[in-house]
């Protein structure tokens, strides 16, 4: 008997919650309405692909009926000077409802153009033959680049922005040098145009922060007298750059490149450039290249601790710290610094894993050393001071640098394996003329050999110049803007991926 009374007041409390449940949200119906419009849409959307489909099968049925015609009896009724109708000049003459569709129509019809016979004029009037000319002409002159030819990375676009907004119309008289930008370090460079010539010495700066990605720019004072009077009068006294490419081929030379596993290439001498006006190569002002012998031991250095550091300076190189170092540590780094109290302050610097990568002398050390007489005195106290520390495998070394400007005489040297040299493991020495001490030295020490493989089965020199006279990017620029402004003819420069020609296959790295 008591089912009903139950009955009652669960239909009472199910009124009770009805009443009190409010209604939806508006913004939820909102939602839902657009959800609705979208998937009407996208069901829209497909109609149209199947008829434009459609319609595209329709067409090209008619313009095969059309061809398979025109080759019969109709053929006949046409006189010799009326050229038969090609599948673009069809696709002209269909109905309005069939151009509809125009982004089909434009992305095909420059295939169908190039397939087409060569006496197919209307195809030819559909699309500029203009785009083919150079690419015949790249294997009898060598390629003469420009700053639009070259893709650029996500953060040279970011720089380049960031200088068209804080330059404004200025800006179009700058363009991206590869050649000094230092990506990793969010550093990118640019050259200033002087009728329409880049000056090879960077004019200005993007710095982007790799942690904050704040930007700024840095711009450097330029000295443009000198600099010509207009592009016409400096551009019609150049020498024809396939003369330039034939100077610039004589700079070519086997190498190992690349860090991690060098491989072999022929690349040019980056400091050979050619007057654009004489045709000559210009004095180096970096010293004669020439290749030393030595004795080398692959002896490793790991410095862990403060306590190995000071070890380290005292015993192996005879700098006399004192006092405790305190150390910096950065994603790549760890430096051990001496601040002394005699304003001379010492930086030994190792990598992550405490391979010792080299050091830096700050102030006056010369308490004890050897005044010396000769730019040769010097290089030979360079090479004792690293010859313990290279590759044991390494018998002789490429002289790559040799400068002496305020009392210092500072040397870059190139391995050589087996002959050849191993560019991207350079090795930086700096002597104090006045005392005879090393005062900084860096480079790769962490191996103790050199493992690389044999150069029996690169091409021939001969063959890599032939490569070089039709691939070369050269470009036109100026040079030592500050002083004496020349005019030269170089191979594009490009730190992030230098030009050059692999020795085992003769392709470029294009």
């Amino acid at each position: 008997m008591g089912l009903p009374d139950e009955e009652e007041q669960l239909i009472s409390k199910l009124r009770q919650i009805k009443q009190e449940t409010k209604p939806p949200r508006p913004e939820w119906k909102q939602i839902g309405k657009e959800r609705l419009i979208r998937q009407a849409g996208t069901v829209q959307r497909r109609r149209r692909v199947s008829q434009v489909s459609a319609c595209v099968g329709t067409i090209g049925a008619a313009a095969l009926i059309g061809i398979w015609l025109s080759s019969g009896h109709v053929a006949e009724q046409t006189t010799i000077g009326e050229p038969q109708a090609s599948l673009p000049a069809a696709f002209d003459q269909e109905p309005v409802k069939s151009q509809q569709i125009p982004s089909v129509a434009s992305a095909e019809q420059p295939v169908n153009s190039q397939e087409a016979p060569a006496g197919n004029d209307p195809a030819k009037k559909n699309v500029s033959t203009d785009q083919d000319e150079p690419v015949a002409k790249v294997d009898s002159t060598p390629q003469t680049t420009t700053s639009m030819e070259r893709s650029m990375t996500p953060i040279e676009e970011r720089a380049l922005r960031f200088l068209q907004e804080k330059l404004g119309e200025e800006s179009k008289q700058y363009q991206i040098d590869p050649g000094h930008s230092r990506e990793t370090d969010g550093y990118i460079a640019f050259r200033k145009l002087v009728h329409g010539i880049p000056l090879q010495l960077h004019s200005a700066a993007v710095e982007v922060n790799p942690h904050t990605g704040k930007m700024s720019l840095l711009l450097y004072p330029i000295e443009e007298s000198g600099l010509g009077i207009t592009a016409t009068s400096e551009q019609s006294s150049v020498i024809d750059k396939t003369k330039a490419a034939q100077e610039l081929a004589s700079g070519l030379r086997l190498v190992y490149a690349g860090k991690d596993r060098p491989v072999l290439q022929y690349m040019s001498d980056p400091q050979l450039v050619i007057d654009a006006k004489t045709g000559k190569p210009l004095d180096n002002s970096q010293g004669e290249k020439r290749i030393v012998p030595l004795k080398t031991e692959g002896k490793r250095l790991i410095i862990t601790d403060t306590d190995k550091a000071e070890e380290v300076m005292k015993k192996e190189f005879g700098i006399p710290v004192t006092g405790k170092a305190f150390m910096t540590i950065d994603e790549k780094a760890i430096s051990f610094i001496w601040q002394m109290s005699d304003k001379r302050e010492v930086r030994l610097k190792t990598a992550d894993d405490g391979s010792f990568v080299g050091y830096e002398l700050d102030g006056s050390f010369e308490q004890g050393g050897i005044p010396l007489a000769s730019h040769q005195q010097a290089q030979d106290a360079a090479l004792v001071r690293v010859a313990k520390y290279l590759p044991s495998d390494v018998a002789e070394v490429l002289v790559e640098k040799a400068l002496q400007e305020r009392g210092q005489a500072s040397f870059t040297f190139i391995p050589l394996y087996q002959g050849v040299p191993v560019v991207d493991y350079p090795y930086l020495v700096t002597v104090e003329m006045g005392s005879g001490i090393v005062t900084a030295i860096q480079g790769d020490f962490s191996r103790s050999s050199l493992v690389l493989p044999s150069h029996d089965k690169a091409i021939s020199l001969d063959a890599a110049k032939q490569q070089f006279l039709k691939k070369a990017p050269l470009e036109l620029v100026y040079l030592n803007s500050h002083s004496n402004p020349v005019l030269v003819y170089q191979v594009r420069l490009d730190a992030r991926k230098p030009w050059a020609i692999d020795a085992l296959t003769g392709h470029t790295t294009e």
